[in-house]
């Protein structure tokens, strides 16, 4: 999407949705897409800027959706590994 066309659909011209949750990895807002460094400067930055960010954020998210999924698997096999009461989980291959 572009700024203008996000700024015409929303009235705003900044595309905070006041969602400020970064993700420590990658440091990207999980509300907006940008990046930490991209919103503290955002007012500072002309259109063109604005737009080429905004049109970036659609794959930003998607990858770090994929990231978050994975490392979310990660931990879920990790933990599922970990011994109870002393054992490994018959059911859980070791690795």
């Amino acid at each position: 999407m572009t700024n203008a066309l996000f700024e015409t659909m929303t009235g705003r011209s900044d595309p905070c949705v006041n969602i400020c949750v970064k993700d420590e990895a990658s440091d990207i807002c999980l509300g907006c897409g940008r990046l930490g460094a991209e919103i503290a400067v955002w007012s500072e930055l002309s259109a063109h800027e604005q737009q080429s960010i905004i049109a970036q954020v659609p794959d930003r998210m998607k990858a770090l959706s994929d990231a978050r999924r994975t490392r979310r698997r990660a931990r879920i096999r990790e933990r599922d590994r970990e011994p109870l009461g002393g054992q490994v989980r018959p059911d859980m291959p070791e690795a």
